[in-house]
């Protein structure tokens, strides 16, 4: 006999709560606005109830509907355990995980570890999706993934998290604007710089605007960029400067002759990249695999010279 209720109706259902609206919710989930709300009729029509207040702008819960809200949220993290089960069978994850990966992290840190999980983890499957600090903890909580890759602080009590690494930021500019003269910047060099930044939902933005009140610089919101490469093209157009993680640094930056990128002495600014899930799942089988597989990945990486890189002063030699 098939279910009254599926996992399938409460997750369109979650996601248009969280989203406010089926179409908005049609574009988080990769599906349509037909399919999301054919399950959420079905859902309703299978608990008598009436799930949504429908309002010419959206979609507000009712009472019954937080309340189902609640009952979905903990049915469909219990669902997520249930399938990692047999996560542990001969240490090999055995599974289909959907990660968020933040755009200013997992583009340039993910990839390189691909090759390691799939030789470690043969049938492990990971389905990607991309979004900004803030999207990724919110659809994290609505059960939209099994875990996420992105930077702290999280601000949730609820979401779990495990440390990977600490990533060095470094300050981007064109080949030719006159701070590249140098082998290091203070911050008192960014004075009176115009520094792109990323949209407002990624913790990354939040360094920036930090960075540039003390340097008494311009977070240039007006050209937000929604990725590093976009920041990086404007870079290379302009005399403004960017902040960009080591690891894209790493992976794209090497060979473009547009830019180049100098570390900050005496505040060298760093951000911790983690692995975070929601509380009510536990411990899932598959987060320390995935975590150490990073990790390592990420050493090794590290070990490889880079000319970029090498030509910055370091902190130590500064300091020294």
């Amino acid at each position: 006999m098939e279910p009254l209720v599926t996992l399938k109706q409460l997750a369109a259902f979650l996601v248009t709560a969280e989203a406010g609206s089926i179409g908005r919710a049609a574009t988080l989930s990769g599906s349509s606005k037909p399919a999301i709300s054919s399950q959420i009729t079905a859902l309703e029509s299978a608990t008598g109830l009436t799930l949504f207040e429908r309002r010419s702008n959206g979609m507000l819960l009712t009472p019954d509907g937080r309340r189902v809200a609640e009952l979905a949220r903990s049915t469909l993290d219990t669902a997520s355990e249930i399938g990692t089960l047999k996560n542990h069978k001969g240490g090999k994850i055995d599974a289909t995980i959907a990660i968020g990966v933040s755009t200013s992290v997992g583009p340039y840190l993910l990839p390189a570890a691909t090759y390691d999980l799939h030789k470690n983890h043969p049938t492990l499957r990971l389905a990607v999706r991309e979004g900004s600090t803030r999207t990724l903890t919110r659809d994290l909580l609505a059960g939209l993934h099994d875990i996420i890759l992105t930077q702290l602080p999280l601000r949730d009590e609820t979401i779990r998290h495990g440390v990977i690494l600490r990533e060095e930021l470094f300050v981007l500019m064109a080949c030719d604007h006159p701070l590249a003269e140098r082998s290091s910047l203070q911050v008192s060099d960014l004075t009176g710089q115009r520094i792109l930044t990323l949209g407002p939902d990624f913790a990354l933005t939040t360094q920036v605007e930090r960075l540039s009140r003390d340097a008494q610089a311009s977070a240039l919101h007006l050209y937000e960029g929604n990725s590093m490469d976009a920041l990086r093209i404007m870079c290379a157009m302009s005399t403004d400067v960017a902040i960009v993680p080591e690891f894209y640094v790493r992976s794209e930056v090497v060979g473009d002759a547009a830019v180049t990128v100098r570390r900050l002495q005496g505040r060298p600014l760093n951000r911790t990249i983690v692995l975070a899930w929601r509380q009510s799942q536990g411990d899932p089988g598959y987060v320390e695999p995935l975590l150490q597989t990073i990790l390592e990945t990420a050493q090794r990486v590290r070990e490889k010279k880079n000319p970029l890189l090498d030509t910055c002063t370091s902190a130590g030699e500064q300091e020294a």
